[in-house]
């Protein structure tokens, strides 16, 4: 490619509302050649028309990439791809290939730029952004207005769980030198803002203590994204909540999925957090292949005990981290390595998946016979309107007699299995089949 040539990044509108991880490519591929000294346009959320619109305006020698990072997304591409393919004009794609293995993507190590630059120098480029993540909110209600400005210090995850992407080569990986984090760390406090470390493991970076000191007494706030095992391993090597929040910790966000093992071997270490005190927000994800309406009642145990109130959560995020809030669910992405098992242990719902309402069933929760063992309480119907209404949810939970499975109840409805899912974390349903 010539970078001599004017580069044009389209993001291709999607009503997926879950924008993280990978979705991030169109705006580190910006920043990355705004680093490089190049001058891209961006046009984010176009239409199919408005792409058109933009591709046929371009100079004739220009790069153009289409993003292709989220499954709604793809109808538009194919389409567009079709309009295109007659070699008027060479589109390039990024994003999650896998989504569209016919498209021509390009993976992060064969972009004409260094797509970790872009990554690192990310937050310096927000103000051009129509949408990308100019802020981010403090999650739970915080008296602090300073903005939570989304950051990274490394960028990939090894662990290579089987329902996520991130290990894979559409995602990149790298660590950010320790200089510059404490320089970017020194810029927000200077411009008064606080910190969401966008990292897939922040308490895993290897300069993590020194990033810490530098922290510390320093005024700055941040969130952090993590697993339990990097967490535990901080905890036990002699940190303490206490030096964490003089350092600035707000809230650490902890990718538990799934509380039963039978739902997910995902090796966990959570005794040193429970016990620590840590101000943790739980990540989960329903519905996966083996979950069933007694491990949705185990989730519920949790969260009862460990969860964060209503009132506490901001309004968008109360479906995470919460007894009512069933996190986002599952979704199987082609080419993980838990994808095939999925496909041959479940259903795909009709319809473009998106991750925050059911687009897949495993067979173990459809076989389940749920049974009704007491009503909604007035407090409940607050969570059940966060799904659907709440004679919706009433009316289907009291069809639920042990006579007949979620499936025959459920069908191909979305709403109905996810106030299915969610009346069995709540433990106004069990499973029949654990009562005889």
């Amino acid at each position: 490619m010539d970078l001599n040539n004017q580069t044009i990044i389209i993001q291709l509108a999607t009503w997926e509302q879950v924008r993280a991880s990978i979705c991030y490519m169109p705006y580190w591929l910006y920043s990355a050649m705004r680093v490089a000294g190049h001058v891209p346009a961006l046009h984010e959320d176009c239409t199919f028309d408005n792409a058109c619109d933009v591709i046929d305006n371009a100079p004739a020698a220009a790069n153009i990439f289409i993003d292709v990072s989220s499954a709604p997304q793809v109808d538009a591409a194919l389409e567009l791809n079709r309009v295109y393919k007659s070699g008027l004009r060479t589109l390039h794609y990024i994003g999650y290939g896998p989504f569209a293995p016919e498209l021509n993507f390009v993976k992060p190590n064969e972009l004409p730029v260094d797509i970790l630059t872009g990554v690192w120098k990310f937050h310096e480029q927000l103000s051009a952004f129509k949408r990308g993540y100019a802020t981010i909110d403090s999650h739970v209600l915080c008296d602090n207005v300073q903005p939570f400005v989304p950051v990274f210090m490394s960028l990939g995850c090894t662990r290579n769980c089987p329902y996520c992407y991130v290990s894979g080569p559409w995602y990149g990986r790298g660590v950010r030198p320790l200089a510059e984090c404490l320089r970017v760390i020194d810029e927000a406090i200077e411009r008064k803002f606080n910190l969401h470390f966008e990292d897939e493991n922040f308490y895993a970076h290897p300069h993590f203590h020194d990033i810490i000191r530098h922290l510390d007494g320093k005024g700055l706030l941040w969130i952090a994204l993590a697993d339990s095992l990097s967490v535990a391993r901080v905890l036990e090597s002699g940190v303490t909540v206490k030096q964490l929040e003089s350092a600035g910790h707000w809230l650490t966000e902890i990718g538990l999925e799934a509380v039963s093992p039978t739902v997910l071997n995902k090796q966990q270490s959570m005794g040193a957090i429970l016990a620590s005190g840590l101000k943790t927000f739980w990540l989960s994800v329903s519905l996966f292949p083996q979950e069933t309406i007694s491990t949705l009642n185990m989730s519920g145990d949790f969260y009862r005990d460990h969860g964060t109130a209503w009132d506490d959560l901001l309004p968008r995020l109360r479906t995470q981290s919460s007894i009512g809030g069933l996190g986002q669910f599952y979704q199987p992405y082609p080419m993980t390595n838990g994808y095939d098992a999925a496909i041959g242990q479940g259903r795909l719902l009709p319809g473009t998946p998106i991750r925050l309402r059911p687009s897949y069933v495993g067979n173990a929760f459809d076989s389940c016979f749920p049974v009704q063992n007491r009503l909604y309480t007035e407090d409940e119907h607050k969570w059940v309107n966060l799904y659907g209404s709440v004679s919706e949810g009433t009316d289907l939970i009291e069809e639920c007699d042990g006579d007949w499975t979620v499936r025959d109840l459920c069908g191909d409805n979305h709403t109905a299995y996810a106030l299915m899912a969610q009346a069995a974390k709540l433990g106004i349903i069990t499973d029949a089949k654990d009562t005889k």
